[in-house]
C-alpha cells in the first residue's frame, strides 16, 4: 500500500511520519536537481513549462524516485519512469 503526502510548504513535510523523512527528503533533493536542469519543454516540446509550485511524495518504499508525472489542473498530462523517457 502506498500513501501520498502533498507537500505545498514546509509545514506540510511534518505529516511524513518522522520514521519516513529522511527517505522523503531524499527524494525531494532528487525532484529538485530534476527542476534545475530539466523543463517540461524538453520533453513535451515548447510552449510547456514546469510548476514546481508543490510536491507529491509517495511513500512507496523504493528507494530514489521512481517517476515523475507532470499535471494541468489535477489531469496528468506525461509521466517519465525510471527518469527515462516521456510515456
Amino acid at each position: 500500500m502506498t500513501t501520498e503526502y502533498q507537500i505545498n510548504s514546509l509545514n506540510d513535510f511534518l505529516d511524513v511520519p518522522e520514521d519516513k523523512q529522511k527517505q522523503c527528503l531524499e527524494d525531494f533533493g532528487e525532484w529538485l536537481t530534476f527542476c534545475r536542469h530539466h523543463s517540461l519543454s524538453d520533453v513535451f516540446g515548447p510552449h510547456t513549462t514546469l510548476s514546481t509550485d508543490s510536491f507529491m511524495w509517495i511513500d512507496d518504499d523504493v528507494r530514489g524516485v521512481s517517476d515523475v508525472s507532470f499535471s494541468v489542473n489535477g489531469e496528468e498530462i506525461g509521466r517519465l519512469s525510471d527518469m527515462g523517457e516521456a510515456t
